[in-house]
């Protein structure tokens, strides 16, 4: 390898590395915000990041699963910045509670987490749910499979929503 060559290859690691540390300031900031696992439980890879580019909301996520193994359970969530137009179509609130009328396995319930008003869906006979909520500018979703309704909300209550609504 020559001398030009090597500077070529150094000139591009070096143009990656910036390149990189300009990806990594982009994202939302959104991943501190992410509660640890439940105890017991964790995740196999960091949080899934999205930045605001090309049309993509920013966003954060990651699913939680039981260490024990063989044991079943997820609980996943993420945190999305809608842009704030979307912000009504993306949670109508009050919504009617109880069984749906399409799908009376699914039970719409209204619950507080941490003060806010959150609506839980769930399903007994899968043992899952999605809870939704607003927390300031922030949708937060979470879904659990293989879970119960208090597993789900005891989550989302272990979010800093206070430090969340500042975002």
């Amino acid at each position: 390898m020559n001398k030009t060559s090597i500077v070529a290859a150094l000139a591009a690691v070096l143009s990656l590395g910036a390149a990189r540390a300009e990806a990594a300031e982009a994202k939302s900031g959104m991943t501190p915000f992410i509660p640890p696992p439940p105890a017991g439980w964790s995740s196999p890879t960091p949080p899934n990041e999205t930045e605001d580019e090309n049309g993509m909301e920013p966003s954060v996520s990651i699913g939680y699963g039981p260490d024990k193994p063989g044991e079943r359970g997820l609980l996943y969530i993420i945190l999305t910045h809608p842009s704030p137009h979307d912000m009504p179509s993306r949670f109508q609130s009050p919504r009617p509670l109880g069984p749906s009328p399409f799908a009376p396995q699914l039970v719409v319930s209204h619950v507080k987490v941490n003060e806010l008003d959150a609506y839980l869906t769930y399903d007994a006979n899968e043992q899952g749910g999605v809870l939704q909520m607003r927390v300031g500018r922030v949708l937060v979703g979470i879904q659990g499979g293989a879970t119960t309704t208090d597993q789900i909300v005891a989550f989302a209550r272990s979010i800093d929503t206070a430090r969340l609504q500042k975002y």
